[in-house]
């Protein structure tokens, strides 16, 4: 992601995860962004983390991001939330 959607989705992200009590770990490059993966529940739907919705050109284009397809996880205590920082200027291979 380019960096000022990045930081703006980020922020959105700890927020909301810091509202349903899951805390953060010490992170690990690329990634930027760890969990403490205690207080995430599995249920049929995949784990109890927030769906991402990016509106892309107008509010009737969301992409939504679900759960399991937004986080990873690391090991048996850490989860990882599968963006990175793409820089100023990012591009894309052709």
């Amino acid at each position: 992601m380019e960096t000022s959607i990045y930081s703006a989705f980020t922020k959105a992200f700890i927020s909301t995860t810091a509202s349903m009590n899951i805390t953060r770990v010490a992170t690990v490059a690329p990634f930027n962004i760890y969990f403490n993966s205690k207080n995430v529940y599995s249920t049929q739907g995949g784990a109890t983390i927030p769906t991402i919705g990016l509106v892309l050109q107008n509010n009737s284009m969301v992409w939504r991001i679900f759960r399991a397809n937004s986080m990873v996880f690391v090991n048996g205590d850490v989860l990882c939330l599968g963006f990175v920082d793409g820089g100023e200027n990012p591009s894309v291979d052709a």
